[in-house]
């Protein structure tokens, strides 16, 4: 008998499973199924049990049936409402990555003309909404790690393609593979990494189209902090920002005399 139970409620429960959006309504109706479906074959067996001479059942009594079937319900509607939660966080997490799955790396462009083997990476966006702050952090062909030219790195640091791209835009990267006269043609196409920030603010990373992985901002270490607060609050004159020195400062390759009255002395 308990086996035939057992057997019940595991089948009962694999069928939930399989239920991906359980309402509170179904929830419930689904646990008042599964306690039916427990006494109902509690008391068949029991029947069959009590038409054995030697194996005789005790049905107990109503308000015992009553709290058993309360019990299995609650059980059950338990167990249906956190795989309503987790399946609702699995969604919200997909709402969240289907922006960032927009942009896209569109093309990666391998030459072999060069003495050194060259990659050019282009990122579009494909949605409506722009993106900010897009880097290609990495790229690797053939299992060697790529590099970057001083002038590629400059290119990207100052060009607003990679500040702001726009629906529809593109976003270039140039990268070297550093290998003289690189014979290899490699199948696979180079991987490429890469890091931006959605309309939210959300920053992402993603490695050519696979799903994007969120970055998470790092947490503020009090201690840190603390010190922080400290260093500055023990300059010179009490503390405050301004520092009495004549010196020259420069801003944009440009030499700027700095007087006294812009240092808040």
């Amino acid at each position: 008998m308990e086996r035939a139970v057992t057997a019940a409620a595991d089948a009962i429960i694999r069928a939930l499973r399989k239920l991906r959006h359980p309402s509170p309504t179904m929830a419930a109706v689904l646990s008042l199924l599964l306690a039916a479906a427990i006494v109902g074959v509690v008391l068949i067996a029991a029947s069959i049990a009590n038409a054995v001479p030697w194996d005789r059942l005790d049905y107990g009594n109503v308000p015992g049936w009553l709290s058993a079937i309360a019990g299995a319900g609650t059980i059950v509607g338990l167990f249906l409402a956190w795989q309503s939660l987790k399946t609702n966080v699995e969604h919200r997490r997909d709402d969240l990555a289907s922006a960032a799955r927009l942009l896209v790396v569109a093309e990666r462009r391998v030459s072999y003309t060069r003495a050194y083997p060259t990659i050019l990476v282009i990122l579009r966006n494909t949605g409506q909404g722009a993106f900010t702050d897009v880097q290609v952090t990495g790229v690797v062909h053939g299992g060697m790690g790529c590099q970057q030219t001083v002038a590629d790195r400059r290119h990207e640091f100052r060009h607003d393609s990679h500040r702001f791209v726009a629906p529809n835009a593109t976003a270039q990267s140039g990268w070297v593979l550093p290998e003289k006269d690189y014979t290899d043609r490699p199948a696979d196409g180079p991987g490429v990494r890469y890091e931006y920030t959605d309309g939210t603010g959300k920053r992402w990373q993603r490695l050519n189209l696979h799903e994007p992985r969120r970055i998470y901002p790092p947490r503020t270490d009090p201690d840190k902090l603390g010190q922080f607060d400290a260093a500055l609050a023990a300059r010179p004159g009490g503390g405050i920002r301004g520092a009495p020195i004549d010196v020259e400062l420069t801003f944009g390759g440009s030499v700027v005399e700095v007087d006294d009255d812009e240092l808040g002395v």
